[in-house]
């Protein structure tokens, strides 16, 4: 049975869209799609790709109602921030700085302190 169909224009697309993703999940959608698009059953490239058959199923009817965008991986929110935009700008500049302290060595270069030569006099 076969699961999806793909023009030769939409194959190119989702060719393209395979090269260029860098997202694994993403990836995972659009190999999917690819490979039932080329006669394989579902549970196998489920059992290919470390997935399960649904979610194959799932990749295939988003292709079908919506082409390569459908595949794309959507927002992950994750942890809510804690601090307000106020306050991150507050924190970024001391963040960024290099403000290590140095001294200087004897040919008159700087150098951070805390930091022991290697070779030579102490």
């Amino acid at each position: 049975m076969r699961v999806v169909d793909v023009r030769d224009d939409d194959r190119r697309a989702l060719d393209a869209a395979l090269r260029t993703t860098r997202r694994v999940r993403e990836w995972r959608r659009l190999q999917a799609v690819r490979l039932v698009a080329d006669g394989q059953e579902a549970p196998a490239v489920a059992q290919a790709l470390g997935g399960s058959a649904s979610s194959v199923y799932s990749g295939a009817a988003e292709w079908r109602a919506a082409g390569v965008a459908g595949l794309g991986a959507g927002p992950h929110d994750g942890r809510p921030r804690r601090l307000d935009g106020d306050a991150e700008a507050t924190l970024t500049p001391g963040l960024t700085d290099d403000r290590r302290p140095t001294t200087r060595t004897p040919t008159g270069l700087r150098r951070p302190s805390g930091r022991r030569r290697c070779c030579g006099p102490r």
